[in-house]
This record gives structure tokens, C-alpha cells and sequence, in this order.
């Protein structure tokens, strides 16, 4: 575990990220990463003297099954309530896949194996929330911020004082510099464009992604570069 901010942990779960908000009788695991991560989560959590039964919180930024993995079970073991936005909440329940093209479950055994199981699994999701609505019981000032496209009801958990946003999906940082995420499992890619715009326009400092390495105390200027594409 890495720590990008005074109470921000970054995870590294392999297939995807996860991050620890540390609030001060919370503690928050934003997404679960794919399938079998919960021994990744525990030893995590263990660094900080941690245990599943620590969590009060899983903020979920979408449904895909990279960032719900093991949800039902981390659930049980921690009995965390559970957060997503009310666009996403139905399909995370159900198991449901979001994406857009059936194509991108045989590109993922055929990438990673059989060990990485592109469908999701069904888990509970105890509160729906919106966009703008402020998470103050769990830290203060988190926003949730929609930034659909990816999926349609895919958000990030923006603290515009501290100046960071976690992000999802909304774009990945894999390369050298930002991109879009993968068009074979972007639901509306136009308006995932969109979404980077409304990101560029909260101009975070600190941009803590689903995919590749976190951007810490710089972000402005990359997410810049790739807004400006789209406008």
C-alpha cells in the first residue's frame, strides 16, 4: 500500500486499483478489484494495522467486474455499507454486465486467462447516490461526481479543498500520458469524452485512477493535454 495524501492509500490489486480513505471514525475502501482480490485487500489493510472488520464503507465508482470483485464477500466479512450511484446500483446487484460489446469478455480470457473472469458477480449495494451529493457522514466535503460514459452510472469521489478526485474509470494511466479507457468496454464513448471535460473543469491536483499510476500533486497539466482534444 502507498500513501498518496495525508488520508488517501493507494492499493494496487493487480487487474485494477482500489484506494483507502481514512476518515476520522471511517474507514472507506474505494472499489474491490477483480475477482479473488479480498487476500490482496486484507494484507493491505494489514500494513496499517487494519482488518476487514475495520471498513464502515465500499464506495463503488462502477460495476464492472474488475472493481466489484469479491464484493458480496468483502461485504460479509467487514458488514461495510456499501455505496454506488442509483444508475449502477441495479446492475451491481444482479450480476449484471454494463459493457457494451460481448466481445470484450472472450478478449479478456484470451489477454489474461482463465484466472481473470470477465463477468460480474451479484452484490449488495445499501445506498444510491447522486450527482453533487456530498458524503459528509463518511469524509468530510467528499462529493460524488457522475462521470458517465464508461458506464452509465460510473462517478468519482471528488475533496475539492484537498484538491484530489478519484476517478474510476474516466480515464486510465497506463502510458505515459492520460487516455480514454478502452473503447471495447465504454458503454457511450462520447460521452466519456464529456466526462474528461468535467474533470479538466474540477481541475483536481491529485488524480487517483482505476487503471495505472496515480497522478499526485500534478494532474492539472496532463488532464489539460487530453481535454483539449475535446473540445
Amino acid at each position: 500500500m502507498k500513501q498518496l495524501l495525508p488520508n488517501l492509500y493507494h492499493l494496487d490489486l493487480g487487474i485494477a486499483n482500489a484506494y483507502l480513505l481514512r476518515g476520522q471514525d471511517t474507514l472507506s475502501l474505494v472499489d474491490t478489484g477483480g475477482h479473488g482480490s479480498l487476500p490482496k485487500i486484507e494484507k493491505n489493510l494489514a500494513e496499517l494495522d487494519f482488518t476487514l472488520r475495520d471498513l464502515t464503507h465500499i464506495l463503488l465508482t462502477h460495476g464492472h467486474w474488475d472493481h466489484t470483485g469479491d464484493l458480496a464477500l468483502l461485504q460479509k466479512e467487514s458488514q461495510a455499507i456499501v455505496i454506488a450511484h442509483k444508475l449502477e446500483a441495479p446492475f451491481i446487484r444482479a450480476g449484471k454486465d454494463v459493457r457494451p460489446d460481448p466481445r470484450s469478455i472472450s478478449f479478456i480470457h484470451r489477454r489474461f486467462g482463465k484466472m481473470f473472469d470477465g463477468q460480474p458477480k451479484p452484490g449488495p449495494v445499501h445506498r444510491e447516490v447522486e450527482d453533487g451529493e456530498l458524503l459528509e457522514d463518511i469524509y468530510p466535503s467528499l462529493r460524488v461526481v457522475h462521470l458517465p460514459g464508461h458506464s452509465s452510472g460510473q462517478v468519482g469521489y471528488y475533496h475539492e479543498r484537498e484538491g484530489w478526485l478519484i476517478g474510476g474509470d474516466v480515464m486510465m494511466h497506463v502510458l505515459p500520458q492520460l487516455t480514454l479507457p478502452l473503447a471495447l468496454f465504454t458503454l457511450e464513448p462520447t460521452v466519456a469524452k464529456q466526462s474528461v471535460l468535467k474533470v479538466a473543469a474540477l481541475n483536481p491536483v491529485t488524480l487517483a485512477l482505476g487503471h495505472g499510476t496515480p497522478v499526485v500533486g500534478k494532474a492539472q497539466n496532463p488532464i489539460a493535454r487530453i481535454a483539449k482534444r475535446f473540445r
